[in-house]
């Protein structure tokens, strides 16, 4: 648990770090409409735009391959090694215990493995991929492009991270345990504390 929390605790913290890029690139400016409403949008700071925008390439290419690309190819390559792992170890319960339940076992985690990475895919590869084409063609591709998406992929992340726990709870018993341990303490004391019902069995007794 200590080395849990100091991986949480570390991952906040980088990952603030590492968007510092991100929050100095982009500025929201006003502007006047064709009907003379004022309005407002996300643009490039002025920081961004110097040294021939040298900190819009780099934060481009920065949020697009490590944030996105990355972890989307990492999480693949992961989520395969550890179903071949599952697969594996099904075959070597398989000699030991009844077939049946090895076999439901298995299915259970190989399709939360495979929902959980599909899902990931489907969410963040495309906004990695249109950050990098941003990176590539410059403003002009962000501007007409990657903006008329932007509301649709913050959707798409929201999505994933809800979708996640529902995926989790719905195919994972451990995982639903621990939820109930850490956010349903009495319940959970209640479930632990319920006598277990033994069948009765005879014994025999010596008599002397």
């Amino acid at each position: 648990m200590p080395r849990a929390k100091c991986a949480i605790i570390a991952t906040y913290v980088i990952c603030t770090i590492f968007c510092i890029p991100v929050y100095i690139t982009f500025t929201v400016s006003k502007f006047v409409g064709n009907d003379g409403a004022v309005m407002y949008r996300v643009d490039f700071s002025k920081i961004a735009q110097r040294h021939d925008k040298l900190l819009e390439k780099i934060n481009f290419w920065l949020f697009s391959v490590i944030t996105k690309l990355v972890p989307c190819v990492a999480l693949t390559a992961l989520s395969l090694g550890l179903i071949r792992v599952l697969y594996e170890a099904n075959l070597r319960r398989q000699r030991l215990k009844n077939r049946a339940e090895s076999d439901r076992s298995h299915d259970r985690t190989t399709r939360m493995l495979l929902a959980v990475l599909l899902l990931f895919l489907l969410t963040e590869f495309p906004a990695g991929l249109l950050a990098l084409l941003s990176g590539i063609l410059g403003s002009d591709f962000f501007n007409n492009v990657y903006l008329n998406f932007g509301e649709t992929m913050d959707a798409l992340a929201l999505i994933n991270s809800a979708i996640n726990f529902i995926i989790y709870c719905s195919m994972s018993r451990q995982f639903r345990d621990t939820f109930a341990l850490l956010f349903l303490p009495k319940c959970a004391k209640t479930q632990e504390l319920t006598p277990i019902t033994e069948p009765s069995r005879t014994v025999a007794t010596t008599c002397v």
